[in-house]
């Protein structure tokens, strides 16, 4: 805490000092008598929010001919030179608003060559509803230079649906069966909730993802390539999930309901106040589900002069029911500082049943074992976010320092009652042969994130200077008790030999700074960031302590060539590590099922990457079209690593591998094909080389894979829409097997109601059931084939409606009469 405190004196030390920037002015009017200068900037009439990618059209006034033109940066600002002296026609046009107009600007040596139209305002082409409702649409996907922005409620066919499915439908974004996210191949990707990581996004990451439902989300932003500023952690980048907080001024609010098939039932309720002094807003969600699975292994294990294959039957339902409450406000203490608390409490129960059919013989024909094994589990979690955060803007824009805290903490556990049964009269199992047992699994984890930003203007708005400081605390403790019965005493004893409570402390320090700078066409950033980072992992019942503490310094670099108005190239790099995760790091094997065990490595090193990615974007004003090539190379990458033993016992485990390359070429097309058809196409194709021969001689693979994704939404008269989603992922293999693929398609119908305040719709999910996962594998005296199937088609009707009386806010800020609560998802963003 005394480093932070340290720090923060130091920007309060800049906050004094820094005084804004005169910066150089504009040039004035230029010598030559035929050059004008045209510039402004281009924002939503409702939010405020810049307009990226707006086009702006010069034509001559005379015969209407276009002379030149230009599109929107990020912030929306624009500037167009080397204009013919002479009376234009200016037109600013972009998707889904009215187009802007004004005549009769003059460029001349006699008056002035330099037009300034300061901020303009367009508005959306949907106008507002009624007298309570102002809608804005927003694209689908949104294109910036360092991350690509899915808005969650132009994503038709998500209504009823959970995180994770939501993210089923995102461009290089893939889920595979028991909920693990991959991005462009790989699963070392990290999961932020409103720019931060959250205890709730621990080891029970995929649980939380599936219980929180989609109209709980305002985005999701996917970042491939980070920069210095964000957090390193994740191997192929960041996927950002950012939670609602309404944003105009007035009492509004939402409900929505939905229920399907799968016994699936959702809710949400939200209500937001707001006026030029206070932003107070909550939002309550429920969701509920219940859904089945099945599973195929056949194995043949091989020891000595004997050899076993095994079949194995396997069948689940699994039942969740989740809620989650969140709720904050923004303190406006003045036009340029803003005072914000926000909270986030989430809770869930569930219950398992699982059966397995365990079927042992010896090649010869003979019967080794036969055996069924049931599984009853309750499940409970809970877990809450606590964030403060202090915004202030000083004059000039982008000159801006955040000060962010956050807590936050999360238990959860789950109790097994497990039954065995021998299905041989006679004959017991092995001699470890137990016929009942009950256990108890919990988890709890704290996090204390502390972060200060510092954001200056350089050179008269072109450039922009970074800097920061992040700590980030981690407790987290894992403990599993057992009894079981005993044969031969026939009494209830501890299972000593498994009882074990793990205990795992990470401290994060790290600084970063940033420069950024755009002359002419030419826009380039670098960053470097240094990490120090402090770990110690217990195991308490064996009183064995692990250390790693070790230094990194992770560069980025940001390189971009405007070719023309329509089209630019890019150049990134940055350096990348993925840390162990507890449930890798924690060497007591998990024993649900006593034929294929789990267990972790104390002894795992974190892994670096590397990252090179080349991106070339397109647009017109109709269509976008991004085409990226991208290298990874990975050092001491973590795999799962299986062997077996004379039992026919497989334990699967981690270790790092000498290395890993990843080669890839990604496409998105994004068009308007007509005024009521939408488009949009990714496809990912890449090659992995493989590196573990420090493991094993033989674990070096080499393959290609690739997936494609296809959306289609058709807009028809009345309120209804249509879209089909279909998504195809190709086969792959890996340094202990490969994986067969997989395919699905899902459907959904939607209509504007109630004067457009409210909407029904019906989705269906999985429409030809063909979501399901086939593996191959095999090592050091095993074969296997692997089988498995969750319930994926779901049908689900939803309802949503939208009340209160809304008005879009005003910016207060300095220079633009801007106020800082108006930035988007307020301090919820700070990552922006």
């Amino acid at each position: 805490m005394k480093t932070l405190l340290t720090f923060l004196l130091l920007f309060a030390g800049i906050t004094l000092l820094a005084q804004p920037g005169k910066g150089p002015r504009g040039e004035g009017p230029r010598e030559r008598p035929k050059i004008g200068v045209v510039n402004g900037k281009v924002v939503d009439a409702i939010s405020d929010k810049p307009v990226e990618f707006a086009t702006i059209t010069m034509l001559s006034q005379r015969d209407s001919t276009v002379v030149t033109g230009g599109v929107t940066d990020k912030k929306g600002n624009f500037l167009i030179e080397e204009i013919p002296v002479g009376v234009y026609v200016v037109q600013i046009t972009f998707i889904g608003y009215d187009v802007f107009e004004q005549r009769a600007i003059r460029l001349s040596p006699r008056g002035s060559t330099t037009h300034e139209f300061g901020t303009i305002k367009l508005n959306p082409s949907i106008a507002a509803l009624g007298e309570a409702e102002i809608v804005e649409e927003k694209p689908m996907m949104e294109l910036l230079m360092d991350k690509r922005v899915f808005n969650v409620d132009e994503i038709m066919g998500t209504q009823g649906a959970s995180a994770t499915e939501v993210m089923e439908t995102l461009p290089s974004v893939e889920v595979d069966v028991d909920g693990n996210i991959s991005l462009r191949g790989s699963q070392n990707v990290t999961v932020l909730i409103d720019g931060k990581p959250s205890a709730l996004t621990g080891a029970s990451r995929q649980a939380l993802l599936e219980q929180i439902p989609a109209s709980s989300i305002e985005r999701i932003e996917v970042i491939t390539n980070p920069s210095a500023k964000y957090d390193p952690d994740g191997m192929t980048g960041i996927i950002n999930i950012v939670l609602k907080k309404n944003k105009l001024q007035g009492f509004h609010g939402n409900v929505s309901v939905a229920v399907g098939t799968g016994n699936q039932y959702n809710g949400s309720f939200g209500l937001n106040y707001r006026n030029k002094k206070v932003n107070v807003f909550t939002n309550y969600s429920y969701r509920s589900s219940d859904r089945f699975s099945i599973r195929n292994t056949d194995r043949i294990s091989a020891f000595e002069d004997t050899e076993i294959m095994l079949d194995q039957a396997g069948e689940g339902e699994r039942t969740r029911q989740n809620h989650t409450i969140k709720a904050g406000t923004d303190i406006y203490l003045s036009p340029s500082s803003t005072l914000s608390f926000s909270g986030n409490y989430n809770i869930g129960m569930g219950s398992d049943r699982d059966s397995v059919f365990n079927d042992q013989v010896y090649i010869s024909g003979d019967p080794y074992s036969n055996f069924r094994r049931d599984t009853d589990s309750n499940n409970d979690r809970e877990g809450y976010d606590l964030n403060a955060s202090f915004t202030r803007d000083m004059a000039g824009q982008d000159h801006q320092l955040v000060a962010d805290f956050r807590w936050s903490s999360f238990e959860g556990g789950s109790t097994n009652d497990i039954s065995q049964t021998d299905l041989f009269t006679d004959q017991d199992l092995f001699d470890t042969f137990i016929e009942s047992e009950f256990n108890e699994n919990t988890d709890e984890s704290q996090v204390l994130v502390a972060q200060v930003d510092y954001t200056r203007p350089l050179h008269g708005e072109t450039g922009k200077l970074e800097v920061g400081y992040k700590s980030i605390v981690r407790d987290l403790l894992n403990s599993f008790y057992g009894e079981a019965l005993d044969s031969t005493s026939m009494e209830v004893l501890p299972q000593l030999d498994r009882n074990n409570t793990f205990d795992y402390n990470e401290g994060i320090h790290a600084l970063y700074a940033q420069y950024g700078r755009k002359i002419g066409k030419v826009s380039f950033q670098g960053g470097l960031r240094a990490e120090q980072v402090f770990t110690t992992s217990i195991l308490v019942d064996t009183d064995e302590m692990f250390e790693n503490d070790y230094f990194s310094l992770f560069p980025s670099g940001y390189f971009t060539y405007e070719l023309s108005q329509n089209d630019e190239i890019q150049l990134s790099y940055s350096r990348r590590i993925n840390r162990p995760r507890t449930r890798q790091l924690n060497p007591f094997p998990n024993y649900s099922d006593n034929l294929n065990l789990r267990r972790g490595n104390p002894f795992l090193l974190p892994e670096y990457t590397n990252s090179l990615e080349l991106t070339y974007s397109y647009r017109t004003k109709k269509s976008q079209y991004v085409v990226s090539a991208y290298m990874q190379d990975v050092n001491d990458v973590i795999r799962r690593f299986t062997s077996t033993d004379s039992l026919g016992v497989n334990t699967t485990t981690y270790t790092n591998f000498a290395g890993m390359r990843n080669y890839g070429l990604e496409l998105i097309i994004n068009t308007k094909i007509a005024k009521w058809w939408n488009l949009s196409v990714s496809g990912n194709g890449y090659r992995i080389e493989n590196d573990g021969t420090n493991v094993e001689s033989d674990l070096a693979t080499e393959a290609y894979s690739w997936s494609a994704r296809a959306t289609s939404t058709f807009r028809f008269d009345k309120g209804w829409q249509v879209q089909l989603m279909g998504f195809y992922r190709a086969p792959e293999i890996f340094p202990q097997g490969d994986f067969s693929g997989f395919s699905f398609l899902n459907a959904s119908v939607k209509k504007s109601i109630l004067d457009n305040r409210g909407s029904i719709s019906l989705n269906l999910r999985d429409a030809f059931d063909t979501r399901e996962f086939q593996f191959s594998s095999f090592g050091t005296g095993f074969t296997q084939e692997v089988y498995r199937k969750r319930q994926s088609r779901f049908l689900t009707f939803t309802f949503s409606y939208r009340f209160g009386k809304l008005e879009a806010g005003r910016d207060r800020r300095r220079g633009g009469g801007g106020f800082e609560g108006e930035r988007e998802g307020g301090v919820d963003d700070m990552m922006d």
